[in-house]
């Protein structure tokens, strides 16, 4: 990128902070960050031609190029500085803009602790407040910049990694959610690619969806993926419909969750889940996720798509049954008697009927 001019009103003979700065916009900063404004603040009105530029930031900091980007695009929104773009979209200058007003107890959380609390007051000595913590919204990234904060190798790795999760490449969109958790949230890489995660086991892909999970999490203070899981088993459909009609009361646990995670591949709605769940109570008389898998793979391997398929099935399984009970009977010739009468019949001679009777009459 081309150099530019960092400009302000001070002495050259020292740099000055605003405690307004100090007290304010501090302590709710990333470190790194208030490290490439202390520096711009030491460097302004350099000449461009003394080649001050993002790739000079980013060489003495040892960061990247998008690192030193997403310093100033943050301290833009928080209205500490002023970028200013050519036609190019390359930054040209940084004006460094005056922090106005007088640093206040309200800016200072720390203020309570300075002061003596007068004869009489039953306040606790030096409590600290703790304002909630203000969510940035997502910046609307120019297409320059953009491009430049992809190269970073966070944003490579997680588009890598959600690129072979979806089988697709993103979109921009996509990727502007990324950067987003990375830079803006302060996301870890395995925590923005979990946000992916979550939403695309639900059958979410827009990058609007996404972009919700991640901040829900970043408003409830989620900073790892465990609570990240246990907070979204609260809200997972599937989970949901397992606890309601196999009757559990309490949260599932990890194993269990697993188990149900693998029936995400199906793809199956939540009816047809829910009748698997009723079927698996009802056939063995107690809640058992292995037999309620079974019965979802079954309908898997049959391509069920609908209640109308499993009454399919059903039907062609009790025809098959009944086919097969038939088959095992059998079945006794027509027109013959039983085994007695099918016993062959001995025929005598006149001579032996009157051999036979004399033999009688002598006993």
């Amino acid at each position: 990128m081309g150099s530019f001019v960092v400009k302000h009103s001070y002495s050259e003979e020292m740099t000055q902070i605003s405690n307004i700065f100090i007290d304010r916009f501090m302590p709710s900063a990333n470190g790194s960050y208030v490290k490439v404004y202390l520096y711009l603040l030491r460097h302004c009105d350099i000449a461009a031609g003394d080649e001050f530029t993002i790739h000079a930031i980013a060489d003495r900091f040892e960061n990247t190029e998008a690192d030193i980007l997403r310093a100033l695009r943050y301290w833009k929104k928080e209205g500490v500085l002023d970028l200013e773009y050519d036609n190019a979209d390359q930054i040209v200058s940084i004006t460094l803009l005056p922090m106005t007003g007088k640093a206040s107890a309200d800016d200072n959380p720390y203020a309570a602790s300075l002061s003596v609390p007068k004869a009489g007051d039953s306040s606790s000595f030096g409590t600290v407040p703790s304002p909630a913590e203000k969510i940035p919204k997502m910046p609307n990234y120019e297409h320059a910049e953009l491009a430049i904060l992809a190269e970073d190798r966070e944003v490579q790795e997680a588009r890598r990694m959600i690129e072979s999760m979806m089988g697709t490449p993103i979109n921009e969109s996509h990727l502007n959610v990324i950067i987003y958790f990375l830079s803006e949230l302060n996301f870890s890489l395995e925590m923005t690619f979990h946000a992916f995660e979550t939403a695309f086991s639900k059958g979410k892909r827009s990058p609007r969806y996404v972009e919700k999970i991640g901040v829900h999490w970043a408003e409830k203070g989620i900073t790892d993926i465990e609570e990240a899981e246990n907070e979204s088993a609260l809200f997972d459909t599937y989970y949901n419909i397992v606890k309601k009609h196999m009757g559990f009361s309490r949260t599932l646990a990890p194993a269990e969750r697993t188990i149900i995670d693998g029936w995400k591949s199906y793809h199956f709605s939540d009816t047809i889940l829910t009748e698997a769940c009723k079927r698996t109570i009802l056939n063995i008389g107690k809640p058992n996720l292995n037999y309620t898998g079974k019965i979802l793979k079954e309908w898997h391997d049959a391509k069920v798509h609908s209640l109308s398929d499993i009454e399919r099935l059903d039907k062609e399984r009790k025809n098959a049954a009944g086919k097969s009970a038939a088959s095992k009977i059998p079945v006794k010739p027509a027109g013959k008697g039983n085994g007695f009468q099918n016993y062959p019949q001995r025929k005598y001679s006149e001579a032996e009927y009157s051999l036979i009777e004399k033999q009688l009459l002598n006993k």
